[in-house]
């Protein structure tokens, strides 16, 4: 028979939502266990209870009863808070709100449930850090994004040619989706959908992108700060490393344009 004790997790609430009458699922990012579904019973208002749930974007220890027979969702037993983001949760900064909701997005479409993602639960813990503190929304989405799509096995390749042959770095370069890479001409010309592929497969780099992305690519996380990005060439990776995980994982990231339409709102000074 499987054990009924209630098991210990370190996790990240990234989104919640209504079930049955009286309860709630909420799904979590886990050290332990990659995304976890949970069943959670409301309080009682009989009892006075106020409580909203788990904040979202906080860390927490969780004891989770396993899955009963037939059903995927563990029970949430008790948590106990270890590190408290109140801005996110609240939604302030808006635009630092709509990253983490980027992020949140992205890993519950790209993670598979209960496998574990160590690196990235850390870097997780790193960028929500970074956007409480009001740190720059494009930088961090940048790095994550970039991180992310090499750490699941679709590292982009900016320094050769997807054939092999030597680009010169001082040219721009177009960046093909479905082959994971810059393209020289020549291959450029093998291509059947030659011309302008921006906004389908492909999106042109030129040098200044070209190694920014680059360097993204090999800084440590935690010093992206150390990494110089102005906000048109932020905007322009963005938008490139959004096509290509779209593409590849074959998804689509609603929350993405949601945060465009705010950084690009509190960039133009509009109310």
């Amino acid at each position: 028979m499987p054990s009924t004790d209630p098991e210990r997790y370190t996790a990240i609430p990234l989104v919640r939502y209504k079930s049955k009458p009286g309860s709630r699922v909420i799904v979590f990012f886990t050290l332990e266990g990659g995304i976890i579904r949970t069943h959670a019973r409301k309080p009682s208002s009989k009892k006075g209870g106020t409580d909203g749930g788990p904040s979202l974007f906080s860390t927490f220890d969780l004891f989770l009863a396993p899955p009963r027979r037939g059903s995927k969702l563990y029970e949430l037993r008790e948590r106990r808070l270890r590190t408290s983001r109140p801005g996110l949760n609240s939604g302030k900064p808006l635009d630092s709100w709509a990253a983490a909701s980027v992020l949140a997005e992205l890993l519950l479409k790209t993670m598979g449930d209960g496998e574990p993602y160590p690196y990235l639960f850390s870097m997780m813990e790193k960028a929500l850090d970074h956007l409480e503190g009001e740190g720059s929304p494009t930088p961090l989405l940048v790095a994550f994004l970039v991180k992310h799509v090499e750490h699941m096995g679709f590292r982009p390749r900016l320094d050769r040619c997807i054939c092999g042959k030597a680009t010169d770095p001082g040219v721009s370069v177009r960046f093909d989706l479905p082959r994971g890479g810059v393209c020289c001409s020549s291959c450029l010309e093998t291509r059947e959908d030659r011309g302008d592929l921006r906004g389908r497969t492909g999106f042109v780099l030129n040098p200044r992108m070209r190694d920014t992305l680059e360097n993204f690519r090999l800084v440590r996380f935690e010093s992206l700060h150390q990494t110089c990005l102005d906000e048109r060439t932020g905007e322009a990776l963005i938008d490139l490393l959004g096509a290509y995980v779209e593409y590849h994982f074959e998804i689509f990231l609603k929350s993405l344009g949601f945060w465009r339409r705010v950084h690009n709102t509190r960039e133009s000074g509009s109310p």
